[in-house]
């Protein structure tokens, strides 16, 4: 794990690998991946996994603040766990 990601992060992505069902991969995108973060940055992540992952998320886990987290479940469509926030990472920019 990068030492670069905030603590907050770190200790989310360890409570992903927790979970049971757990996630494939997790990859760190946006700002943080592109070194363009600043201290006021959030943390941008795409999570690999499975419709039990989210609902194990939801059930389990408190929305994380200051982390964006989406979870691709079937191979091209993401889902926020705690938002409506949803879409393709075929269309992600």
């Amino acid at each position: 794990m990068s030492p670069d990601l905030p603590q907050e992060a770190r200790e989310f992505v360890v409570t992903l690998t927790t979970l049971d069902p757990p996630p494939d991969s997790v990859w760190v995108i946006g700002s943080r991946a592109n070194c363009r973060a600043t201290e006021t940055s959030d943390t941008d992540l795409l999570v690999f996994g499975s419709q039990a992952l989210i609902d194990a998320l939801r059930e389990s886990v408190p929305a994380p603040e200051r982390i964006d987290c989406l979870v691709v479940y079937d191979g091209d469509n993401d889902q926020d766990p705690w938002k409506t926030k949803s879409g393709s990472i075929t269309k992600l920019k």
